[in-house]
């Protein structure tokens, strides 16, 4: 049984639980849209279960209960800026109707439409994607692709690859998603000299961690805003490695932002890890960074 789906699955009313786990396809992720059928995500491509009834207010709600424990006050924070962690690591999408105050977004009401993002421990994904340079030095490395690609699977196996051979990994998991910690416990395995600082802001995450881990290796998910590449710039200053997602179709879709054009051309990262899906399944490219552009590697 694919038990990571399973978890997911689990936020369901029961018939839309027995119509995803009846699937036999790797799901990668479950979207809810009021008046609407459910469907699942597989390698880009999503299909309708439409022998189920459309998505009703009253199944939508259940799911939100079961996400956030019977307490959806006690999410306010996530919940602002447009996601929920639920247990083992399984972050939930909303979309809704924004409530402002003081100019700024206090939460989401009125919740129309979630997106379950089923987290899985992907091993040995990494193997010989390991950024080792020839001095068998790890090169600052940039993981880039669209959403639901696998960016963060990807990144938790170079974590876990790199830390058990021998370096320490700083994790700054804002959203929680990469180590998925119960308790001080991480739910999937990031290695045996990994540490992690989850749900704080990167830049201020990244500054706790120099100041007070002396990582070797510094990882960060998801760099878009320009407080991300402060972080980035931040790690680079003291001399950790650093692992990275953004995303992203390839280099040259990044360039077209102002913010990741700048980080390119910093020279602060070396190469880049590029995922993509084709009729064939998902492939992995290895491009190398250069300080006025990118070229291939």
């Amino acid at each position: 049984m694919d038990e990571e789906l399973k978890r997911a699955a689990m936020l369901l009313v029961p018939e839309y639980y027995r119509a995803v786990m009846g699937l036999c396809m790797p799901v990668e992720d479950i979207r809810l849209r009021l008046g609407r059928p459910v469907s699942c995500c597989v390698a880009g491509r999503e299909y309708f279960l439409r022998q189920l009834p459309v998505l009703s207010e009253k199944n939508l709600l259940w799911t939100l209960e079961r996400a956030t424990c019977s307490s959806i006050y006690a999410v306010q924070d996530s919940l602002r800026k447009g996601y929920i962690n639920a247990s083992s690591g399984i972050r939930i999408g909303v979309c809704g109707t924004g409530v402002i105050k003081d100019g700024e977004l206090a939460t989401i009401k009125d919740i129309s439409s979630l997106s379950i993002r089923v987290a899985r421990q992907c091993r040995g994904i990494a193997g010989a994607l390991l950024p080792y340079n020839a001095e068998g030095k790890v090169e600052n490395t940039l993981v880039i692709s669209p959403p639901g690609y696998g960016k963060t699977s990807l990144l938790r196996d170079m974590i876990r690859q790199l830390s058990d051979r021998g370096a320490r990994v700083a994790v700054a998991d804002e959203r929680g998603e990469i180590a998925a910690m119960n308790r001080g416990v991480p739910g999937f395995d990031i290695g045996l000299r990994t540490d992690v600082l989850e749900g704080v802001e990167k830049q201020e995450a990244v500054m706790m961690l120099i100041q007070t881990m002396a990582p070797q290796i510094v990882a960060l998910d998801e760099i878009s805003a320009p407080r991300d590449v402060r972080a980035v710039e931040l790690a680079a200053n003291n001399g950790a490695a650093i692992l990275a997602t953004v995303h992203g179709r390839d280099l040259e879709d990044l360039c077209k932002r102002p913010v990741l054009r700048e980080i390119l051309k910093s020279g602060i990262f070396q190469k880049a890890l590029i995922i993509g899906i084709n009729e064939k399944g998902r492939y992995y490219q290895q491009r190398s960074i250069c300080g006025e552009g990118s070229c291939v590697a």
